[in-house]
């Protein structure tokens, strides 16, 4: 009997014991599986709050976009260098026209600044004042008149032509050697006995005698007057009218030396206008550069034959 109630009290104990092992296995699988996942959602909850707030970032930064196309000068930078780039096509395209009006300016001082330029046109004035010095002088018989010097002619010509003489004259005596001589009625500018110019006044006119022929002349206005004698050294004439035939006379000038052989020379230009002041026509009486001169009828010019 005793041994039949331990026994019983053997397997009661083992069965508390086992019921126990299972129970408190059962609470460890809650534990271990039933909380996780609670925790599990918990987290899935605090995820989709962070997603929120990187959702809200997400917003953010397409707002910054936003304010950076408003804002960044980017977006205006283009517009500006769209701006910029017709003022740069327009540059080019004015850029021809200053060149143009460059040019323009370039050919004003051949013809004008240089020392044919410098003299200013003849005013109505100082017109006026040159030809009451010529005219200053008596009034001489029907038999009788003025016989004016080359030197007087010139000192009783405007401004403007004693500019281009002397701009002429200092572009033949730009030669090694080059001299000039003046006699009554002419000017001769010359390297020893090769002849380099022939300088006359005629009227108003101021006359250059080229030794050189027509053809060689160019496009320049050259007269071929070699049907006179007294022209053989000289037979072209170049008429100097304005500041292009100026031009011309110099570059033609710049041939004949090549023509001769002569040496160009560096030389300071020299002011011949002022060396020839404005004088009446008596103070020219007086000097002996103005000569009264009888005029011989026709019938009064002797005979060859006789």
């Amino acid at each position: 009997m005793l041994n039949l109630l331990a026994g019983a009290a053997a397997m009661g104990i083992g069965i508390g014991l086992a019921a126990g092992v299972v129970l408190f296995g059962l609470i460890l699988v809650f534990a271990i599986f039933v909380k996780p996942k609670s925790e599990r959602r918990e987290p899935s909850q605090k995820a989709v709050k962070e997603v929120a707030p990187a959702v809200g970032k997400a917003e953010e930064p397409a707002e910054e976009p936003e304010k950076e196309v408003e804002e960044e000068p980017v977006a205006g930078e283009p517009e500006k260098e769209s701006e910029s780039e017709p003022e740069e096509k327009e540059e080019p395209a004015e850029e021809p026209g200053k060149e143009v009006e460059e040019e323009a300016v370039l050919k004003e001082p051949e013809e004008k600044e240089e020392p044919a330029g410098k003299a200013a046109p003849e005013t109505a004035e100082t017109k006026a004042a040159r030809e009451a010095a010529i005219a200053s002088a008596p009034e001489l018989d029907e038999d009788k008149r003025y016989d004016r010097s080359h030197k007087a002619r010139l000192m009783q010509s405007s401004d403007v032509v004693k500019a281009w003489y002397s701009e002429i004259k200092n572009a033949a005596l730009s030669f090694e050697g080059a001299k000039s001589s003046i006699s009554w009625k002419q000017e001769k500018l010359h390297c020893g006995r090769s002849l380099i110019a022939k300088v006359i006044v005629r009227g108003k006119t101021l006359c250059l005698y080229l030794p050189l022929t027509v053809e060689e002349c160019g496009k320049a206005k050259a007269e071929d007057v070699s049907g006179k004698a007294v022209n053989a050294a000289a037979p072209t004439l170049l008429r100097i009218k304005n500041p292009h035939r100026v031009k011309q006379a110099k570059e033609l000038i710049a041939k004949v030396g090549e023509k001769l052989g002569l040496k160009p020379i560096t030389r300071k230009n020299v002011d011949y206008a002022k060396q020839l002041p404005l004088k009446t026509t008596e103070e020219l009486l007086e000097e002996g550069l103005v000569k009264v001169a009888v005029q011989m009828a026709f019938s009064d010019i002797p005979n060859s034959r006789s």
